[in-house]
């Protein structure tokens, strides 16, 4: 609980600072150049905390779920079923990442669909 606040407080801080130093920009002219990457940097930054938030509350959901004595029998299997479904999970992923690599390998000069692991 506390660090879903720590981390609420330090967004809300970094969202105020970013808004500050959006202010700050003043466009003199049109052939100006100026560096906004900082300020997408610190955007990017906000996103991941504000991510990593969600996933905190969604653990604390379910933590509290289990209090409920209707949903406790289902909080219960997910607790036990955690450890298996993690590692079919990495085991998948492998896989899965094995599979793009070689179709990337056989395939990525000639279709375009499989010219990176990220589209393969």
């Amino acid at each position: 609980d506390l660090m879903n606040i720590i981390i609420f407080l330090v967004v809300f801080g970094l969202k105020f600072k970013l808004r500050s130093d959006v202010d700050k920009i003043v466009l003199r002219t049109e052939t100006q150049f100026i560096q906004f990457y900082p300020l997408a940097w610190q955007f990017g930054l906000i996103n991941c905390l504000n991510s990593a938030n969600v996933m905190l509350s969604f653990f604390k959901t379910i933590k509290y779920l289990g209090k409920v004595r209707a949903l406790s029998v289902l909080v219960k299997t997910l607790v036990i079923a955690m450890n298996p479904i993690f590692w079919f999970l990495i085991f998948f992923g492998l896989v899965y990442v094995g599979f793009a690599i070689a179709f990337l390998l056989a395939f990525g000069k000639d279709v375009e669909d499989f010219r990176d692991v990220g589209t393969s």
